[in-house]
């Protein structure tokens, strides 16, 4: 994963984690949607795995989800990285802002 890639971040509700009361309401989990060779390679990491599927289409974007295109600057590794869905996003995208920990302002961020 280079710089320059277009990526799709997708924002919606969590899963039912207890800290999901501490999050927004409608944005509580992002992951990485990456179009590659005529399919769709998803990848999203929650607290006990991650799920990396190739996808036929574009289904993943539904009435509840948001997506943003961005083009992914290059990849950095820092020091500390969150292990969080939005720690992994910001590496892949390269986003090195610290003050950016919850999916919400991952996504106000992105919007500018």
């Amino acid at each position: 994963m280079s710089s320059g890639e277009t990526y799709y971040v997708v924002f919606t509700q969590g899963d039912g984690g207890w800290w999901e009361c501490f999050l927004n309401r409608d944005i509580q989990h992002c992951y990485l949607v990456k179009p590659q060779a005529g399919k769709w390679m998803l990848v999203s990491k929650y607290v006990r795995d991650m799920d990396i599927r190739i996808l036929d289409d574009f289904s993943v974007v539904t009435p509840n989800t948001l997506a943003i295109k961005v083009t992914a600057k290059e990849c950095v590794r820092g020091l500390l990285m969150a292990n969080t869905c939005v720690g992994h996003v910001k590496q892949v995208l390269g986003i090195r802002n610290p003050f950016i920990l919850t999916p919400y302002q991952l996504y106000k961020y992105l919007r500018g």
